[in-house]
């Protein structure tokens, strides 16, 4: 019992989360009620192996709990073993800290070794097997046994939580009752408390202390906070094509105009100017060389710069894009967030909502230990390949990602959340270039130029037809070590300046050796990114719908491995330019940042997303020099409705937890309309939101921004999160009922 306590202080103490957990009863009772069921084992060789498996899988899981905090801010739960092979294949050795696992295998070895010798050394001899049972089962177990139960039966009693209270949905009630946050539940009930409920809560429905009739649930679907007709984006875009696509482990700053100007151009509402009739090319889309080899592959070369002797160089007084070009088409959102997976991210466009504490991805797994089947008979009609398909606003509806079929069950969610024709890694063909790791297994730009221009088997991007497309990137996945199928990314990189880079022994960021390696590796990935969006846009002019085609990108999540998104996208959060810059956003470098940045600073989690298409002009936005740049609050959920606006396509605003980026509704109270948007991004590994306050669950306050008037803005933050969580468990009583026709 001591050593399980001990194992669990340093965990948390590790982690930052105090010493030992907030409801202490919980871990207490059920250590007991486990020792003194091993009392029952009457020979003590067995009862020592029984405790040793104990402490050994609390151990694991202690230090499973660090990696996976230490890397994603995350904490392990049992549905994550459907994904044991998916997480093994992305596993590097800097997620595996060395000093708590030297400290958990002493303590562990202390503890079987002390436990042995007790056995050997201090159990008198005298003492029969008949009456070492009879002592046991009469004067000590039963006692402790029913111990536990009273400790474990206060310690549900004492959790704090009235229904009367308007922020009941934040309570330890509600919280116990949902593990809606798995961090959140660790913290308050502790290793035992958290893992032996979390274990059997997949055998048994716990009593939820938020639930919604049918006849409340209809009346919820009924409504209507909106109406999306009224919106200044709608129909602007109808009859257009759509294609997204999920860039992995993006951020703000490899988007410059001199490393990536097909993604700065498209950041900035760039105007490609008109269609060439012979060579398909617009006329501004002129920074590229486009060769065709034999094979049908194309190469992409920068005009800015020429190739001799096998290094790059920059031609003096060539720039790739002319600013006066800049602010005329598109969105971008450049206060756009993501806290979450990958897995969460995609589907959360794909669908503009999720299920509250749930997880699509988790088919298969240890001896079936998963939620296999989760929603697999709900009718997914509202989800935006489905929606978009059965309204007529397109034709087919296409899926593709450059990593296997199975990884996140992809195979099975995909069809399932309406896309016709899917094709992964593992379906492709074999004379694209394979690497060894995730991060290196392929380059995103081989597999589209493949496609694109090569292969007919798969029509990703038709001309014959409507289409909305769907592609998920995987270059810029870390780990950030060198990239061997990334040669020419390399010797171009080599020659373009950016922050981090080394010249001479000396690196312009003041990074160390290691560090700059890991930018430079991470830089030449976005290089591929940037070659494939390009491929992309070429694709679409030649086949004459660049037009007619809504192009959105958005970033997954920030770039969190290796540490990047605490170390060296801290150095771009600053108003000191000699460590740095005040935004990763490079046309924002000019603007004061004016905060203590912190790894508790939402800014993190600041990354990119944008709205490309030639129909959203000065006309629907506004002519003012930032009309095509949105600086509202949004985050995955927004995209999909802001796409179904576009085209014209009527949808039940019930059944999204977004809005679109502009959204306005009256307000009867206030006499006028106001502008609706997400309160607050609320992340499935942890952390409730907004642009100003950050919070751990909705109340208890992490970092706020300097404007921030505590306590009146936290309590409007909170009341307002508890409204939006609220309608959330509303749309996961829809999935319940499957009342989502």
């Amino acid at each position: 019992m001591l050593s399980s306590l001990v194992m669990e202080a340093f965990l948390f103490i590790f982690l930052g989360f105090g010493i030992l957990p907030t409801y202490l009863f919980f871990d207490v009772a059920l250590i007991m009620f486990v020792f003194f069921i091993i009392l029952f084992i009457p020979v003590g060789r067995s009862q020592n192996i029984i405790v040793g498996v104990f402490l050994f899988l609390q151990m694991v899981l202690s230090y499973m709990n660090i990696c996976i905090y230490t890397a994603l801010g995350d904490v392990f739960t049992f549905e994550m073993l459907s994904l044991v092979d998916e997480t093994a294949r992305v596993i590097t050795m800097d997620m595996l800290p060395i000093w708590p696992l030297i400290f958990y295998v002493l303590l562990y070895g202390t503890c079987i070794a002390f436990l042995v010798w007790i056995r050997k050394k201090i159990v008198p001899q005298s003492v029969t097997y008949r009456s070492a049972i009879r002592f046991i089962l009469k004067d000590v177990a039963i006692v402790g046994l029913t111990l536990a139960f009273v400790l474990y039966s206060a310690a549900v009693y004492t959790l704090n939580g009235d229904k009367k209270d308007d922020l009941y949905i934040f309570s330890d009630k509600v919280l116990y009752g949902s593990f809606s946050s798995s961090k959140q539940s660790l913290i308050k009930f502790g290793t035992w408390g958290f893992y032996i409920e979390e274990f059997f809560r997949r055998f048994y429905q716990v009593d939820t202390v938020v639930s919604y009739s049918k006849e409340e649930l209809l009346a919820y679907k009924n409504s209507s906070e909106y109406n999306p007709q009224e919106q200044k984006l709608y129909g602007v875009a109808k009859d257009n094509n759509v294609l997204v696509v999920m860039l992995e482990s993006f951020e703000w700053y490899g988007i410059t105009e001199e490393l990536t100007p097909t993604l700065y151009a498209l950041a900035n509402g760039y105007d490609f100017g008109t269609r060439n009739s012979v060579t398909g090319l617009y006329s501004n889309f002129n920074y590229y060389d486009f060769e065709t080899f034999e094979n049908g592959k194309t190469s992409v070369k920068r005009k800015d710069y020429q190739y001799i002797d096998g290094k790059y160089s920059k031609l003096e007084g060539v720039e790739p894009l002319d600013e006066s070009l800049y602010g005329t088409y598109g969105l971008t959102l450049t206060n756009y967030y993501s806290k979450s997976k990958t897995d969460y991210s995609e589907t959360s466009v794909i669908l503009g909502n999720y299920p509250y504490n749930q997880s699509f991805t988790t088919h298969g797994g240890i001896l079936g230990y998963s939620s296999k089947n989760l929603y697999s008979d709900v009718d997914y009609g509202f989800s935006l390949p489905s929606l978009l398909k059965d309204s007529g606003a397109v034709d087919v509806t296409n899926y593709m990602h450059t990593y296997l079929s199975t990884f996140y069950g992809r195979d099975t969610l995909m069809p399932q959340f309406g896309f016709e024709n899917t094709l992964f890694l593992d379906q492709m063909s074999a004379s694209i270039e394979r690497g060894d790791s995730l991060s290196h297994i392929v380059k995103d730009s081989e597999v589209l130029d493949y496609y694109l221009n090569v292969s007919t088997s798969y029509d990703f991007l038709p001309a014959d037809k409507s289409f909305f497309s769907f592609f998920t990137t995987v270059t810029t996945h870390g780990e950030y070590s060198y990239n061997p199928l990334l040669v020419d990314e390399y010797k171009f990189l080599d020659a373009v300046d950016y922050f981090g880079k080394t010249t001479g022994g000396v690196n312009n960021a003041s990074l160390s050796e290691s560090w700059a390696e890991m930018v430079r590796n991470y830089y030449a990935s976005i290089l591929d990114t940037e070659r494939a969006i390009t491929l992309i846009i070429k694709n679409l002019m030649e086949k004459d719908i660049f037009d007619e085609t809504v192009l959105v990108l958005f970033s997954d999540h920030q770039c969190y491995y290796d540490g990047m998104d605490k170390v060296y996208k801290s150095l771009f959060f600053t108003d000191d330019e000699s460590k740095g810059y005040p935004s990763p956003i490079s046309w924002m470098r000019d603007s004061a940042y004016g905060e203590n940045f912190t790894e508790n600073s939402q800014d993190r989690f600041l990354v990119p997303a944008m709205i490309y298409a030639t129909a959203i002009t000065d006309g629907v936005v506004g002519s003012l020099a930032d009309s095509h740049f949105i600086s509202k609050f949004t985050c995955a959920f927004d995209l999909p409705v802001t796409i179904f606006n576009l085209l014209g396509v009527d949808y039940n605003t019930s059944f999204y937890l977004g809005y679109p980026v502009y959204c306005q509704s009256y307000d009867k109270k206030l006499g006028t309309f106001v502008e609706l948007s997400v309160p607050a991004y609320v992340s499935c590994t942890g952390g409730i939101f907004d642009a100003y306050i950050y919070t751990e669950d909705g109340i208890i306050l992490k970092y706020y921004k300097t404007n921030v008037v505590l306590p009146r803005d936290l309590q409007m933050f909170s009341y307002k999160v508890s409204e939006y969580i609220e309608r959330w468990y509303k749309i996961t009583y829809l999935y319940e009922y499957n009342m989502f026709k």
